[in-house]
C-alpha cells in the first residue's frame, strides 16, 4: 500500500502566505485553499497546524496551536531515534 503523502509545516505556511499576498485572499480563504490544494493532491495534513492568527502589532502569521507542532516534532524524534 501506498504511503500518504506528507509536507512540511513551512510549505504549508507558504502556501497561506503567498494565497494572501499574491492573489490578495483573506486569511480564512487563504487557509481554506491551501487546504483544499494539498487535499485534492492527496496530502496527510494530520501533522500541520492549519490555524492561525495575525500578530497585531506585525501583521505576521503565527500559528495558533504552536504546542500542537512542537508536540509532533518531539514525537518524530523519538520514534525516528528508536529505529
Amino acid at each position: 500500500m501506498e504511503q500518504p503523502k506528507q509536507i512540511s509545516q513551512e510549505t504549508f505556511d507558504t502556501v497561506v502566505r503567498e494565497n494572501m499576498e499574491e492573489f490578495e485572499m483573506d486569511l480564512h480563504e487563504a487557509i481554506q485553499d491551501a487546504i483544499d490544494q494539498f487535499k485534492t493532491q492527496g496530502v496527510d495534513m494530520s501533522n500541520l497546524i492549519t490555524s492561525y492568527v495575525k500578530d497585531p502589532d506585525t501583521g505576521e502569521l503565527q500559528h495558533s496551536n504552536p504546542v500542537k507542532g512542537e508536540a509532533i516534532k518531539m514525537i518524530f524524534l523519538v520514534v525516528f531515534y528508536q529505529r
